[in-house]
Formats: C-alpha cells, structure tokens, sequence
C-alpha cells in the first residue's frame, strides 16, 4: 500500500473529480526515499552537476558496482570541475548516498567483493569460501551507491527529480508528486509528475531516455490526461540531447520541451 502525501490531495482531487482512478506506483515511494537520504528536494541539486549525472548513468555504477575515487573520477570526466566533483562526492558520502567500503580479494579462493566500512575488521572473512584473512596494509576506499538510490535511478528517476528541481527553481511555491497510475474507461495512464506551481496545474511526461515510437503514444495520452483535467501547462523533459521530430510535432504549441541543459541549468529561465 502506497500512501497519498497530505499536501498532494488537492491534485488528486482534480483527478479524480475528471473521473480517474489514481493509485501510487512504487515507484513513487522509491523517490520518497531517496528525498529522505538527500534531505529534501534542494537537496538534489547535485543531480545538476553534469559530471555526477554521467556517474549516475554509468551502467556498472547502477548496477552496485564499487569504484575508488580515481576510478569514479575517469567515469564521470570533471575535467576543470574536479574541486567541485570532490566536493559533491565528500558530501554524497557523509549522507550515504555512495557508501564507503573496501573491495578485498580472498587469498585463498581469489573471490574479489565489497565490503561496507562498517564490516570491515583486521581479520575479514570471505563471503565465498568462508576463510579467514587479515587486510591488507594499503587499502583505496571504493564506493558503491546506495541501492535505494540505484533502484530509483534505474527507474527513471533522474529526469522525474530534475524536473521538480527545474519547477521549484523557476515557481515561489510548489507542491508536487510522482508517479501514479490512473484508469479511466478501461484505459490506463503512467502520469510522472504532477504538480501546482504558484496555483498552476502541471502535469509533466519524464523520461531519462525513450524509443521515439513508444514515447509517442505516452506523450498524446498525458496530453489528453492533461487537457481532461484542465491542467495549466504541460511539459516533456528527457535528458536526451536530440529529439526526434515525430515529438516535437505531437508537443507543437501543446507543451513545453525540457532537455538536458535545461534541466541542468543553475539559473531560472
């Protein structure tokens, strides 16, 4: 069972008084944790930093695959970034967004894995062969992100909080939400983001990347979710650079178009 935040209420109403039936998707309680890990939503302003993003969407990192810093620093190419790049990553570890630990190899079965700092003793026992070893006298710490924060990621939420960050950026008050699942005539609709933004209705498609033939069809129904409810302003934001025309005509003079230096601009428009 997935809770309805209090402060949403308002825009669920308007759902379902347009006849829909609204449940939360699980998805949505992932990105409640990881709002939770971060603080808040100003919180994530990392995600704006390009090098961290290119860590983020690093396949092997989303999978929970642990790097040292050097390493994380050759995936993420901060070029002259790397003081702010360090920075960042300092404060994502103390808030356990990557978690500090140690990749040890057995001596005696040579399996190779991770350990959480909080596991680590002078004496280490293999979680293959079950041996007993001592650690070695020179260690480099290798970082694994949270898995929270990996299952969200990998469920697209990168451009669903970028979104949100780009609306509070540009509104002097936001309330928001993600992810539901509506049904109307048989009919079901993923809606990403929906929120009210100086007493603006907005509903928002988010996709990190798409297939332009299956994001089409989802683009045209949350627009005619969009237009049922009365919605304000509708917006389609991707972190692709290139967007292909068959979406850019179905958004003509209908929506606005996010891509990734927008979402990823300190400033407001």
């Amino acid at each position: 069972m997935h809770t309805i935040p209090p402060d949403v209420t308002l825009m669920i109403d308007r759902l379902q008084q347009a006849g829909y039936q609204v449940s939360r998707d699980a998805k949505g309680s992932y990105y409640q944790g990881m709002l939770k890990l971060a603080g808040d939503l100003a919180g994530m302003a990392f995600l704006r930093h390009e090098p961290i993003l290119r860590l983020l969407t690093n396949a092997q990192v989303r999978k929970g695959i642990a790097y040292t810093f050097g390493e994380m620093k050759a995936i993420a190419l901060p070029r002259q970034d790397t003081e702010k790049f360090a920075r960042l990553m300092q404060d994502l570890a103390g808030r356990q967004l990557f978690i500090r630990g140690y990749v040890l190899q057995c001596p005696v079965c040579s399996l190779e894995l991770w350990y959480p700092l909080s596991d680590i003793n002078e004496q280490m026992r293999c979680q293959g062969c079950r041996s007993w070893f001592q650690l070695p006298l020179e260690l480099n710490f290798a970082y694994r992100l949270n898995h929270l924060f990996a299952v969200g990621v990998n469920q697209g939420a990168l451009s669903v909080l970028l979104t949100a960050l780009y609306l509070q950026r540009n509104s002097q008050a936001m309330v928001w939400d993600a992810n539901y699942q509506l049904k109307k005539n048989g009919e079901k609709i993923e809606l990403d983001l929906i929120a009210i933004c100086d007493g603006m209705l907005v509903l928002a498609e988010c996709k990190d990347n798409f297939k332009s033939e299956e994001i089409t069809g989802q683009l045209r129904n949350t627009l005619c979710l969009a237009d049922d409810i009365g919605a304000d302003r509708f917006i389609f934001a991707t972190l692709k650079t290139e967007i292909p025309p068959s979406i850019a005509d179905v958004l003509e003079n209908r929506g606005t178009l996010l891509q990734r230096a927008e979402l990823l601009a300190s400033t407001g428009e």
